[in-house]
C-alpha cells in the first residue's frame, strides 16, 4: 500500500488537533511490519523541519501563558471551603509551571514522542531525493497554472506531486493523507477531479483520498485498535501461514510474550491450530502445548462454544465451563 501522508499531518501533532499521538504509534507499526510503504519526497521533510517551531509555538505560547485565577467576593471568603479552593488554584498553577517546564525541555531538544515516531517514520519511508527532472517538472506545473499548489512563489506541492507521480510504479494506487485544500475539489472532502484524472491517465490507477490519518487508519485497518495490535496480527498471520515446525516454534514463542488477546485474535490462533498442520503435529509438543492450554483458559468463556470443543479435542482435554460469577 503507497501511502503518502503530507507535511500539514505531521505538523498537526504539534497544534490542537483531534489527532492523538496513538495514530502516528499505529501507522509506524503498520509500516514496521510491512503493511505500507511510504512514498515521501524530502521536499516533506524539509517544510516539517521549516515549520515544526512555529506550528509549536502559536500552541505552546497560548497554554504556557494561561494561569488558572478567579476572583472571588470578599463575602466568599470567610468560608472554609474557601481555603480549599484556593489550595486547589495554588496546587493546579504549580502542576502546570512543572509540565510547562518539562514540556519546553522536550520541544528544545526535539524529544517530543511525535518528535521520535516522525523521525522513526521517515527513516522507513521511501524518502525521495527531488531531482533536476522533477523541479522542472514542478516548476512547469506552476507556470501553467495546474494544481495542486497555492499558486505563490514556491512551488512545494507541485514538487511533492511530480515526485509521486515520478515513483509510484504504473498500476499501483496511491493513498494520500493531506488537510490541504490544494488537493480537494473547492470546500468538499472531495479529491481534485483534475488531479485524479491526471493520475489516471499517466498511473493507470486511482488515488484514494483522505483529511485525516484516523480516517484512513479506520477504512484500511478496522481491526487495529492499538498500535501493539498490529505486531500480534501480524505474528498470527505468520503463524497461519507456517510451512515449518521451526517457524511455529519461533512465532508461538513470540507470541507467547502478549499478555492479551482480543476475541478476534484468539480465534485466529485456534484456527491456525485446527488448519495449518504446521501447527497441528506438534501441538503436544511442550511450548505450542503450553501456549494453547493458556489461550483455552483465559479465552473459553469469549470463544465461540464450537472453537472451544475444536482446541479442547485438539489438546485432548476436557472444556471446563466457565464460572459466571467469578
Amino acid at each position: 500500500m503507497n501511502l503518502y501522508i503530507d507535511t500539514n499531518i505531521f505538523l498537526n501533532f504539534f497544534h490542537y488537533s483531534g489527532e492523538d499521538i496513538e495514530q502516528l504509534r499505529k501507522i509506524y507499526a503498520l509500516s514496521d511490519v510491512g503493511e505500507i510503504a511510504f512514498v515521501l519526497p524530502d521536499q516533506v521533510w524539509h517544510e516539517f523541519l521549516r515549520n515544526r517551531h512555529d506550528k509549536i509555538r502559536s500552541g505552546f505560547d497560548e497554554f504556557r501563558k494561561f494561569r488558572f485565577q478567579q476572583s472571588v467576593p470578599a463575602y466568599c471568603k470567610n468560608y472554609p471551603e474557601y481555603e480549599a479552593f484556593r489550595d486547589l488554584l495554588k496546587q493546579t498553577n504549580a502542576a502546570h509551571a512543572a509540565l510547562v517546564k518539562k514540556v519546553s525541555e522536550d520541544i528544545a531538544a526535539r524529544s517530543l514522542e511525535a518528535d521520535a515516531l516522525i523521525k522513526n517514520l521517515f527513516e522507513k519511508a521511501n524518502l525521495v531525493s527531488v531531482d533536476q527532472a522533477i523541479y522542472a517538472a514542478a516548476l512547469e506545473r506552476f507556470r501553467r497554472g495546474n494544481p495542486p499548489g497555492k499558486k505563490k512563489e514556491t512551488i512545494g506541492d507541485e514538487i511533492n506531486w511530480e515526485t509521486l507521480l515520478s515513483v509510484v510504479k504504473d498500476g499501483e494506487d496511491l493513498y494520500i493523507v493531506s488537510g490541504d485544500v490544494d488537493y480537494r475539489d473547492d470546500d468538499t472532502a472531495n479529491f481534485n477531479t483534475y488531479l485524479a484524472a491526471e493520475w489516471a491517465e499517466r498511473k493507470g490507477s486511482s488515488v484514494i483520498f483522505y483529511t485525516s490519518m484516523s480516517a484512513f487508519l479506520k477504512d484500511n485497518f478496522p481491526q487495529v485498535h492499538l498500535a501493539s495490535d498490529v505486531a500480534v496480527n501480524s505474528l498470527i498471520a505468520r503463524l497461519s501461514a507456517s510451512g515449518s515446525y521451526a517457524t511455529t516454534h519461533a512465532l508461538i514463542a513470540k507470541l507467547s510474550k502478549t499478555d492479551a488477546f482480543s476475541e478476534l485474535q484468539a480465534a485466529q490462533l485456534v484456527e491456525a491450530a485446527e488448519l495449518n498442520n504446521q501447527v497441528t503435529w506438534i501441538i503436544n509438543d511442550d511450548d505450542v502445548r503450553s501456549f494453547y492450554q493458556k489461550l483455552l483458559a483465559d479465552h473459553s468463556h469469549k470463544l465461540d462454544p464450537i472453537q472451544v470443543e475444536k482446541l479442547a479435542a485438539l489438546l485432548d482435554e476436557e472444556v471446563v465451563e466457565p464460572n459466571i460469577f467469578d
